[in-house]
């Protein structure tokens, strides 16, 4: 065959192979773009903590080839210009050959848009070919049920001072009233007369109206504290008025701005009763031709009299009071404009609004500050103070101390925006609705690194615990059982809030609320085969679907497994005794139980501890059947009081594990009692049992007692040796005696031992010796002293 005619015969096989491979392609390019299989998602929106549903199934007149398991599924978060892997703990429902679910519970994760992707290999149209899609969803935070959980959790350690006692209580009493109650008897506890002003060493006007508030909101007595808040405004037209003075008698003159009149004192002591009209301030003053004793104006108000001194200078004694209608930081001190609109608002809040007050901040604030505008436009809902605010609003959102003009690179003040987005809510202008939005969204974006003080204040001025979203988590969110029989669920509320919720399927419908970090499990009964939703409805909603399928020649399709519910708690003993100018540290461990994971676990004191103690770490994640070590550090730097500090340490997810916890703190020189060792000193915690030919373990009670026979002996063997194992020094004198009489008895004996020496060797050595001597007596009597030693040297032989 000529090359002429291969070339025609190859030119055909090498187009339809260049055909079928751009088939294949083409092929496989449609089903990227996912022709074969789909994914419907029940919304496109997930809070982290829930379950996150999809549905994934051939599309029409294609078959799945591949079964889908949680490595064909890929999760990416967009970041930056790209996509980033997730991991996430993904479970598969197989269904059918074409239909499967998958779910999971959304772990803590940085919130944004993400993708779910699905690989397969699918058969279309007699083609196989590998098959990709995807969905598009997004995950988001509740910042605000986080938010109102960190200012608990700050309360925990603490109230502060009044003002974030007030405002704490304020933002807590309808998310977590109990706790809220505590901090109403704080809140009385540091009081001046038992709720009449605050703080107890010295009232001033803001902190009291916070209070006032504070109280009147948690349903508590504020008949005190009202009285001593409208009598501390800079008013004279409340209560008694009277001039007294002290004299030998004399004629004086008494001015009252420009009134004058002639005061007679007789008998060394006159009162006087003074009334006044509307001026805003008074000068009071008496001129004499004598000395006076004293002078002073008292103002007497349901029974409680205070007293104004007047002030000498030569012969004239003088006091201004102030008739202003404001409030100064103190009783009846000079006008403050801060003072002044807490005030105002504690007695608006209470049914006694003034008037007078509020035209008075009209007409002296400072359209700089941005405090006094945020209050006028809550207290009048004008215009002007809107259009303010909206105007000198951050890009980012927030409000800061001045105006923009004022202070254009100001920093945030997050009270001063938690005001105005209060204010905000009086107003329905332009810019109102989307400026108050973008400050709320602030407060929420930084809630977590915010002060007590500020967060309280946000949470109370700016939210409301009604608008926390709930946040429900199924397992599992897809079920499929044998029809007659049962299948469980089990609902966590990973939310900061109580869910109530009712559960229907089929012709059964079960109601239940689940307290915030608590579980509920339902159990159901598959009356029926078939397919049907079991619905869950709360302030959202779950659709289940349920799959029933009947028995098949006696054997169960699917076997129901209980759910477990993961469990923690600690191991260690919370009881220690030292010296207030020592430090220690209790080490105690928390277990996890099951074989779940457990994370996110915060560490938490008791208020009574957090003075004595510091935990560390704060936050720990628990492996399946994991433990950790918890370090409680004692008295590290405080020097504290003598005394006893009980309490308790709590590890708190959505479950919850208590220690309680005992600290004395000793006098430098006071005995501290030391108690006989248990079981768990000498560091039994288990014994084991071959039985059966199997191992067995109980657990060490502490006590050791009979019920427990193994381990009981094991303690009393591990206290005999201790006890015994203790030598004194007197016994380790006479055992190294003994020792050193062995040692020198042995060393005799194998000297005794040696070969005794043969008379003519002795007498062949002292010849040699006596050769190398001089002749004459001298040499003679050295030659006998050597014979004597030799003498000697036989006398040792046997």
């Amino acid at each position: 065959m000529n090359s002429k005619l291969k070339k025609n015969l190859y030119l055909p096989g090498a187009f339809l192979t260049l055909i079928l491979i751009f088939s294949l392609s083409s092929s496989i390019a449609s089903a990227q773009n996912g022709e074969c299989m789909q994914i419907n998602l029940p919304r496109n929106n997930f809070l982290i903590g829930e379950t996150f549903q999809a549905e994934i199934s051939a599309s029409a007149s294609s078959i799945l080839l591949e079964e889908i398991s949680p490595s064909n599924l890929e999760i990416f978060r967009k970041e930056g210009g790209g996509d980033r892997r997730v991991e996430m703990p993904i479970r598969i429902l197989k269904v059918s050959n074409d239909s499967y679910y998958a779910y999971f519970n959304i772990p803590a994760v940085q919130e944004g848009s993400h993708r779910l992707k699905v690989k397969t290999i699918c058969r279309q149209q007699e083609r196989i070919v590998g098959a990709e899609t995807s969905v598009q969803f997004s995950l988001e935070k509740e910042n605000l049920g986080s938010a109102y959980e960190k200012l608990a959790a700050q309360v925990y350690r603490g109230w502060g001072n009044t003002e974030e006692n007030s405002l704490s209580i304020l933002a807590l009493r309808n998310s977590d009233s109990a706790l809220a109650q505590q901090g109403v008897q704080n809140l009385l506890t540091n009081s001046k007369n038992s709720g009449e002003c605050w703080p107890q060493a010295s009232c001033r006007v803001k902190d009291t109206a916070l209070a006032l508030v504070a109280l009147k909101e948690s349903g508590a007595q504020t008949e005190k504290a009202k009285n001593w808040l409208l009598d501390a405004q800079n008013s004279l037209g409340i209560g008694e008025w009277n001039l007294i003075a002290t004299s030998q008698d004399q004629t004086c003159a008494l001015k009252i701005n420009n009134q004058t009149e002639n005061l007679q004192i007789r008998g060394g002591q006159i009162i006087k009763a003074l009334s006044f009209a509307e001026d805003e301030r008074y000068i009071i003053s008496l001129e004499c031709n004598q000395s006076l004793g004293s002078a002073k104006v008292t103002h007497t108000y349901l029974g409680k009299v205070v007293d104004f001194l007047l002030e000498q200078r030569n012969l004239t004694w003088s006091r201004e009071l102030s008739n202003e209608k404001c409030f100064g930081s103190g009783y009846r001190t000079g006008c403050d404009f801060e003072s002044s609109a807490y005030a105002y608002l504690a007695l608006n809040a209470i049914g006694e609004e003034r008037q007078e007050t509020l035209e008075w901040m009209k007409g002296n604030r400072n359209d700089q500050i941005t405090l006094h505008q945020a209050f006028l436009m809550l207290f009048t809902g004008e215009d002007y103070y809107r259009n303010w605010l909206v105007n000198n609003q951050a890009l980012l959102g927030y409000w800061g101390e001045k105006s923009l003009a004022a202070a254009p690179e100001g920093g945030a003040d997050a009270l001063v925006t938690s005001l105005g987005i209060s204010a905000l809510k009086r107003g329905s202008g332009n810019g109102t609705i989307s400026s108050r939005e973008r400050a709320r969204e602030w407060l929420l974006d930084n809630s977590q690194t915010l002060a007590m003080r500020d967060l309280a204040a946000a949470l109370y001025f700016a939210f409301s615990p009604d608008e926390i979203r709930e946040i429900l988590a199924v397992s599992p969110a897809a079920v499929k059982v044998n029809s007659g029989k049962q299948f469980e669920l089990l609902l966590e509320n990973k939310g900061a809030k109580t869910i109530a919720l009712s559960a229907k399927y089929l012709s059964t419908t079960q109601q239940a609320t689940i307290e915030k970090g608590k579980f509920q499990r339902f159990v159901f009964n598959a009356t029926q085969e078939g397919n049907s939703f079991l619905t869950l409805a709360y302030s959202g909603i779950y659709n289940l679907p349920v799959f029933a399928t009947k028995v098949v020649q006696g054997k169960e399709i699917v076997e129901n497994t209980s759910l477990v519910l993961p469990s923690i708690k600690f191991v260690g003993e919370g009881n220690l005794s030292l010296y207030n100018n020592q430090t220690s540290a209790i080490r105690v461990k928390l277990v996890n139980t099951n074989s779940q994971a457990v994370n996110d676990i915060t560490i938490l004191l008791s208020s009574e501890l957090y003075q004595v103690l510091k935990a560390s770490p704060e936050k720990i994640n628990l492996e399946p059947n994991g433990e950790a070590e918890i370090t409680l550090s004692i008295n590290e730097g405080k020097n504290l009081e003598a005394g006893t500090y009980s309490g308790e340490i709590k590890a708190r997810n959505s479950i919850t594990a208590t220690l309680p916890v005992k600290i004395e703190i000793l006098e430098s020189g006071q005995k501290i009692e030391k108690k006989e060792k248990d079981c768990f000193d000498l560091g039994f915690q288990c014994c084991t049992e071959i039985k059966d030919g199997t191992e067995r373990k109980e657990e060490l009670d502490k006590t050791c007692p009979q019920t427990q026979p193994i381990c009981a002996k094991e303690c009393k063997t591990a206290k005999e040796s201790e006890s015994g194992g203790k030598i004194s020094p007197i016994a380790l004198i006479i055992v190294a005696i003994i020792i050193g009489s062995i040692i020198l008895l042995l060393v005799l004996r194998a000297k005794g031992k040696s070969k005794p020496r043969e008379l003519k060797d002795v007498i062949s050595e002292i010849e040699e010796r006596g050769a190398g001597h001089g002749t004459g007596p001298g040499a003679r009597g050295a030659g006998k002293g050597e014979w004597s030693a030799g003498l000697g040297a036989l006398g040792e032989g046997p």
